[in-house]
Order: structure tokens, then sequence, then C-alpha cells
């Protein structure tokens, strides 16, 4: 209960300093432009990058992968390895900004409140 009443009295505070929640915004936005995820499938068959804007940077297949793509079912497997690179990427770069937005919360003085939105956009147990 203190806890969140502490919370709600940083958060209040931080209502009244516009530009300190401005430069977090823009600091997490920078944070989200410069991380880097990669995920990959098939032992690394797969390599797949990702941003903290959950944007797919670049996709790279082993030589090996790409000399098979002959047939239609050697191919379906290699998409299917990218699309599973693709997620663990996109999963590895939400963990990060994860550990972003809480550390900028508690440099704000909100890591109380964190908790209690569920809803962020891009994070694991977050909005779309």
């Amino acid at each position: 209960m203190f806890g969140n009443l502490k919370a709600m009295g940083a958060l209040a505070g931080l209502m009244q300093d516009k530009q300190k929640l401005t430069d977090a915004a823009e600091h997490l936005k920078g944070e989200a432009e410069r991380l880097r995820a990669i995920g990959e499938s098939g032992g690394g068959v797969v390599t797949a990058t990702a941003d903290g804007k959950m944007r797919i940077l670049e996709v790279k297949v082993s030589p090996a992968a790409a000399s098979a793509l002959g047939d239609d079912a050697s191919r379906a497997q290699v998409e299917q390895l990218i699309a599973d690179a693709t997620n663990a990427a996109i999963e590895n770069a939400q963990r990060q900004m994860r550990v972003v937005v809480e550390r900028e919360a508690r440099e704000l003085g909100l890591e109380d409140v964190l908790g209690q939105i569920p809803n962020i956009p891009g994070l694991p147990g977050g909005g779309a």
C-alpha cells in the first residue's frame, strides 16, 4: 500500500515536470533504435536481427542452407527456420527493451507504477 502511495507521488511529481518525462521518452526512443537482438534457429543456419522497435533489420541464411533451396520441401524448411529465427529475435528484443524500460522507470522513481501497467506495447505481457 505504501509502495503504491510512493509511486503515485513520484508520478504526480513527474506530471509537473513535463521536460523530465519528455527527456525520458526521448531516451527510451534512442535506446530502442540502438538496441540489437539476434535470434537464431537450426543451430545458426538462420539468424535474424531485430531492433528495440520490434523491426527485423536483417535475416541471414548460411551458405549451406541457401544451396539447399532447390526443391519445395527444402525451401519450406528454410522458410520455417527464418520464421523461427525472426520470432526469437523479436522475443530477445522485447526482453532487452523490458530491461531498458524498467531501468528508466527506476531512474524516474516509478518502479512500483511499472508493475501496475500491464499493457506496454512491444514488451512481454504488453499490448499490440
